[in-house]
């Protein structure tokens, strides 16, 4: 089983969205150099959504057996399949990277808080984790090139 482009992407901007909100707060709540933190933080985070949410529409995906299988089933429009470029899993590599980096810092910030700000810390740490996994899990997969980008028949 894997996670398909769209089904990665989707998950992916439910993690970075929220996250976007978290840096555009704490940028307006800071000031100095951890203000300057956020700003940038708030631009990577931002480009990040731009660039998941292009992703969601740029073609579909799936495992090489299943394309295997759609490319002899002569009632499917595949006709063939490549593998994924490489801007992709560089794309999942830096994911994982981010993630684990928020996965940390989320978690610093609840040790130092109570009420709202620690629940939330919690749940987003507890999510930036799983995120982190995912990401490093399809960038694995999309490396090995067990997934693949399906080619479909052009209409005409």
């Amino acid at each position: 089983m894997h996670l398909t482009r769209f089904g990665f992407n989707v998950l992916v901007l439910a993690y970075l969205i929220p996250l976007l909100a978290i840096t555009i707060v704490g940028n307006s709540s800071e000031t100095g150099l951890m203000s300057d933190v956020f700003y940038y933080a708030t631009m990577g985070v931002g480009g990040l959504i731009l660039f998941a949410g292009y992703e969601l529409f740029h073609g579909d995906t799936a495992s090489v057996v299943t394309a295997k299988s759609r490319l002899q089933d002569h009632k499917d429009e595949v006709i063939g399949f490549e593998n994924v470029a490489a801007y992709e899993y560089i794309y999942c590599g830096i994911l994982t990277s981010i993630a684990a980096g928020c996965w940390y810092w989320l978690h610093s910030i609840n040790l130092n808080s109570t009420g709202i700000l620690s629940l939330a810390s919690l749940i987003w740490s507890f999510m930036s984790l799983v995120v982190a996994v995912l990401s490093a899990i399809q960038f694995w997969r999309l490396k090995s090139g067990s997934i693949v980008e399906l080619k479909r028949k052009v209409l005409q």
